[in-house]
């Protein structure tokens, strides 16, 4: 994988999440609580302020860039792969004065490969985005509990680790792949 890929999918998927969160979290909410998307982003905003838009939003924003990471590269070495298939020349990481040295044609990859390097990208990608995915809607919709020593509330969940070692232990390594069926399709 090259490192370009890697830096783009790192970029990519952080300010990708830092713009898309809030309204993520206001749509979990919303579907959680049964409230409409006014309201919901009101009280959200009156009970935590600002940060209650952002939260639960540290753990996906590391893995976020790591999944993208993965795509990208899956993509990119599945298109060198089909490409060797066809036996034409890797010209991927040649400089324009190099391709025209070898008076090789470069023959771009077709929509049918750019559509099954995504499909492969995309699907190594899901082992990955499955498990964030149910540690972020766990934390976007973290409420605090009553304690018996205080009418003040504690949150169910202290964090990512807290999370995933709660949902491991009470439903298995299976709970934290819970909706991988529909975002396979997603």
């Amino acid at each position: 994988m090259g490192t370009c890929d890697f830096v783009a999918g790192w970029a990519g998927g952080a300010l990708g999440l830092v713009t898309g969160h809030p309204f993520d979290t206001v749509k979990v909410n919303q579907q959680n609580l049964g409230i409409g998307m006014t309201k919901c982003a009101k009280d959200l905003f009156i009970n935590h302020g600002i940060r209650g838009y952002f939260r639960g939003m540290a753990f996906p924003l590391v893995a976020a860039s790591a999944i993208n990471s993965v795509y990208f590269g899956i993509y990119r070495v599945s298109l060198e792969h089909m490409m060797e298939l066809r036996q034409e020349p890797n010209l991927f990481y040649f400089k324009e004065s190099q391709v025209e040295e070898t008076n090789s044609t470069v023959r771009r990859h077709s929509y049918t490969e750019t559509f099954v390097a995504g499909c492969i990208g995309g699907f190594g990608q899901l082992f990955l985005t499955c498990p964030v995915e149910v540690v972020k809607i766990k934390l976007q919709t973290n409420q605090p509990l009553p304690t018996t020593l205080s009418m003040k509330g504690v949150a169910a969940y202290r964090g990512p680790m807290d999370v995933i070692l709660h949902t491991i232990k009470s439903q298995g390594l299976r709970g934290l792949y819970q909706g991988m069926g529909i975002t396979f399709f997603s």
